[in-house]
């Protein structure tokens, strides 16, 4: 099958005598090593007398430079800013002297910045790196920048400038106020935006919303995030969400209106809807005559094993004390649960606890259960027994030492029925 209409070359960046692939100091002792080269690539490890070249600073055609990690003795960087590059990659580690970079090449030129940094110092110190953010307003054709790694916990007024900016990379820095990233919007622009690993960054500023271009958002890592901007569902583009929240955090419902978008939580896929249905921090519920608070005893048990974990909810009372309540409703579901199953139980399981789930035969121990809810799942016992006389003689038979008479009695006077003697 033929296809119609004209197909695009894709350019070869890399065209034979276009790139110097740089593993020592050699390779700058070539006579006019610099012709026609339009990359240079340092290779990691490479120790180098010094960089940039003066034949760097006199060529024509360098465009791009690629620096991983390279041991540099002489570092010069009043020569990097006399650079006419389009595109700079760094990758380096804490002591390395590209620290003092300050005027990354020409960047009224400069299209593509990217600088990583691989250890667990800063390479700039805060001065470097406010004079580059600084000086990078000045980019008007930078397209793409990455800051990973650098330590950054504020932008000066200049840094939100760059309005032609499609893609920012922001990650494993020390963002923690939203405030910080108030004039982000300026950015008109800005298609993707990533904000990982930033690991106390809780929220967002409500003036990203404004980003109506942004159709990618990464917020990984970043496990103590509690809240979305509200209007959030303003930007119609926004299709990629990222997150990596631990639990329940404040979601606006105009979300949904995001219908086209996908949120990456962890590894799972979700829809918008989905996700805001299942990570939507619920608001506490109100104390009424149908609540119930649950005893102290069964708060022993682990979380994970109560079943229907949306009827076990935090509540706080007017005192201000916080308590853990339950529906009527919740309790009627759980013991209709609770009876199904012990039907399907062995003949050694008598007692089926509806709160864990747990199978129990309560001649050996059913001393583990809380008091309360032993009476509790008596009395319902005896509401629905057949054999009267036989199913309290076999419970008061196998009861724990602190379950007395008298509470046997007071238990069953609720369906008004007096205990017999023991024999």
């Amino acid at each position: 099958m033929g296809v119609s209409g004209s197909v695009k070359k894709v350019p070869n960046y890399y065209e034979k005598g276009t790139r110097l692939n740089v593993q020592g100091m050699y390779a700058f002792r070539k006579d006019n090593y610099m012709k026609g080269i339009k990359h240079i690539y340092v290779h990691p490890g490479t120790e180098l007398e010094e960089f940039p070249t003066k034949e760097m600073v006199e060529s024509k055609t360098l465009k791009t430079i690629y620096l991983n990690a390279p041991y540099i003795k002489k570092f010069y960087p009043g020569r990097m800013s006399k650079l006419n590059l389009t595109e700079l990659q760094i990758k380096d580690r804490s002591d390395s002297p590209c620290g003092h970079i300050i005027h990354p090449s020409n960047v009224s030129v400069l299209e593509t910045l990217l600088i990583t940094n691989n250890g667990t110092d800063p390479i700039f110190n805060n001065n470097n790196r406010m004079s580059l953010m600084k000086k990078l307003s000045g980019a008007e054709n930078l397209k793409w920048l990455s800051l990973e790694g650098m330590h950054i916990d504020k932008f000066p007024k200049e840094f939100f400038e760059m309005s032609n900016l499609i893609k920012l990379n922001l990650r494993r820095n020390n963002i923690i106020e939203p405030s910080v990233l108030d004039d982000i919007y300026k950015f008109k622009n800005l298609e993707d935006l990533d904000l990982s690993y930033n690991e106390k960054l809780k929220g967002l500023p409500n003036s990203i919303t404004r980003l109506k271009k942004l159709y990618k958002l990464l917020l990984f890592g970043n496990k103590v995030f509690e809240t979305f901007p509200k209007n959030i569902g303003n930007m119609n583009e926004l299709i990629n969400i990222g997150v990596n929240h631990r639990g329940r955090i404040n979601i606006p419902e105009s979300i949904l209106k995001l219908k086209r978008a996908i949120v990456q939580h962890n590894r799972n896929y979700l829809s918008v809807s989905n996700y805001y249905k299942k990570w939507k921090l619920q608001p506490p519920p109100k104390i009424n005559k149908n609540t119930q608070f649950i005893n102290k005893e069964i708060m022993s048990v682990p979380m994970k094993n109560i079943p229907k974990r949306r009827y076990i909810v935090p509540s706080v009372s007017n005192n201000g004390k916080l308590h853990y309540v339950y529906s009527k409703d919740a309790i009627k579901s759980l013991e209709k649960h609770a009876r199904n199953k012990a039907r399907r139980t062995g003949r050694n399981v008598n007692y089926v606890c509806p709160f864990t789930r747990t199978k129990y035969d309560t001649r050996k121990n059913v001393k583990k259960l809380p008091k309360n809810i032993i009476l509790q799942c008596f009395v319902e016992r005896m509401k629905k027994t057949h054999n009267y006389n036989r199913d309290l003689q076999n419970f008061k038979n196998s009861r724990p030492k602190d379950i007395t008479l008298n509470d046997i009695n007071n238990a069953l006077k609720k369906i008004n029925i007096s205990s017999p003697s023991k024999k």
